[in-house]
């Protein structure tokens, strides 16, 4: 369900560029980056799972080089901490079609 997929040494630099991120940071980065860029892709469907495997991968994981997580879920719609499902979505709406709601620990 995740395999890598070919890389490129162009993406370290697309992805520091595509971020608002002050110089010093990146250069930082660069030096603490000492692999080969990676995609790791996953045709896993589950939301939930995908926020176990960031969660995973930002706390656990020893990862030494630029690593990009592609996923896409079935239809959801995600709510962070504080947000009031009630006030945000139309429950009776999101069950009719079939669309699940998850919330984010952010």
């Amino acid at each position: 369900a995740l395999c890598f997929v070919g890389s490129t040494s162009a993406m370290p630099t697309m992805a520091l560029r595509a971020v608002s991120v002050p110089w010093r940071r990146v250069s930082v980065a660069r030096r603490l980056s000492t692999g080969t860029p990676r995609i790791l892709k996953s045709e896993v469907p589950d939301i939930i799972f995908h926020f176990a495997v960031e969660e995973y991968l930002m706390n656990f994981a020893k990862i030494r080089a630029p690593l990009m997580y592609l996923w896409r879920p079935q239809p959801v719609v995600t709510i962070g901490r504080h947000q009031n499902p009630w006030k945000e979505c139309v429950l009776s709406r999101l069950e009719e079609d079939g669309v699940a709601l998850v919330r984010r620990r952010s």
